[in-house]
This record gives C-alpha cells, structure tokens and sequence, in this order.
C-alpha cells in the first residue's frame, strides 16, 4: 500500500479553500490605536454578514454590530466610555428599522423612536 501524495493533498486543499473563500465578503482588518490597544474587531459570520466591533481606547465597548454588503444591517448597540447603553436597535442596509431605545447616563430609558426607512414615525419620551 503506497502513501497519499502529500504535498499533492496540500496543494489541492489550498486551492480549494481559495475558490471557496473568495465567494464570500472581504473581512477589513483588525484597527488598532498608537498604544496597541484594538480599536475594532471584525469577525466574518454567514451569508456575508461581518460582526463588528469597536472599543474606546481604554478597551471598553463603544459600538457592537452587523454590516452586510458594506452597509449596517441588524441588531446595532452602543455604549457611552464608562460602559453604560447609549442606544439599541436595528438597521436595515443603512436605515434605521423599528423601535430604537436611547438612555440616559444614569441608565433610565430617555426614548423610544420608532424608525421606518431612518424617518421617525413616533416617539415615547418616558423621562419627560
């Protein structure tokens, strides 16, 4: 019994894995500030979808979401420096979707927006 052609086995697995992974989106690459502290992480996920990440220099959480055809696309949050929720909702290729929450400092909600097409259809202003 004769061993497998490795390097044969090899090259075949590379070529492969580069036809299959040049159907999918470009992954950006990771940013990082001048200290070496990671500024945004990218993860690629399915369908072309990219998680994103984006940190305040310190390392804290500033801004969590999806992009799909390089535009924003799902479930979007962002965080103030001391690591409190700023605002929460959803896009939809770059519009604003549905009910967003906004807060306040102090973690109280400030506002509930209803979005179609990024234009407001109403508003709740529970604080005022």
């Amino acid at each position: 019994m004769s061993l497998p052609n490795i390097p044969l086995l090899l090259s075949a697995l590379l070529i492969f894995c580069s036809f299959a992974g040049s159907a999918s989106a470009q992954i950006p690459t990771d940013e990082y500030y001048n200290s070496g502290q990671l500024k945004t992480d990218y993860e690629g996920l399915r369908s072309g979808v990219i998680q994103v990440t984006y940190y305040y220099e310190d390392g804290r959480v500033r801004e969590t979401g999806f992009f799909k055809d390089g535009q924003n696309h799902g479930h979007w949050v962002s965080y103030r420096p001391d690591g409190q929720k700023n605002a929460e909702g959803l896009y939809h290729y770059s519009q604003r979707e549905g009910n967003w929450r906004y807060w306040t400092p102090n973690g109280d909600v400030y506002a509930v927006v209803q979005f179609n097409n990024s234009q407001v259809t109403s508003a709740f202003l529970p604080s005022l």
